[in-house]
């Protein structure tokens, strides 16, 4: 299921988004608006070394 930011994140993309209907964008930037203070939506988690769970997902490479 996603989080609230992973929402938020995917409304802000469909305004950049120039495949994207003026309709759709409008859309998104309402829903942005109205649930989650104009897109202002802070990081989900503790801020903790939380990229440490999984290993393989690391900047600049792939798991073999």
């Amino acid at each position: 299921m996603p989080t609230e930011a992973q929402i938020a994140g995917g409304h802000k993309a469909n305004l950049n988004n120039p495949n994207t209907s003026q309709e759709a964008k409008e859309h998104s930037k309402q829903v942005l608006e109205n649930e989650f203070n104009g897109g202002d939506v802070p990081k989900s988690g503790s801020g903790g070394d939380d990229d440490n769970k999984n290993p393989g997902n690391v900047a600049g490479g792939l798991k073999a």
